[in-house]
């Protein structure tokens, strides 16, 4: 984490989230200390904050959940975008002048002294 101005977003995923979500809620204690009994039994950071989540007014604290698979099937749709610009690239023949224009102007670079 670092020092937040205006907004906190950090990340979190668990397996059984939704039951964690519903254990924790019943062990919320707004505007107390958690109770070290309670503290001991996270088994993750995730569970710290799902603890703390009580604590915290609700209009500050905003949790959402992502499909797993939504997040996968966009990767999968980036990767072969760029896969195909990666093949399209290696297809250019690179004797063959695409834009004259374009080649006058990098010839003008190209003959200049370092």
């Amino acid at each position: 984490m670092t020092r937040a101005k205006e907004e906190l977003i950090m990340t979190g995923t668990d397996r059984s989230l939704s039951s964690k979500l519903e254990r924790w809620r019943t062990g919320r204690t707004e505007g107390r200390q958690l109770p070290f009994t309670l503290l001991s039994g996270a088994g993750s950071y995730l569970d710290w904050i799902l603890m703390a989540a009580g604590a915290v007014p609700q209009e500050h604290f905003e949790m959402i959940k992502v499909q797993p698979e939504t997040l996968v099937g966009e990767e999968v749709t980036r990767q072969m975008e760029r896969k195909m610009a990666k093949e399209d690239l290696l297809e250019l023949d690179a004797g063959y002048t695409y834009d004259e224009e374009m080649k006058k102007e990098l010839g003008i670079f190209l003959c200049l002294p370092l």
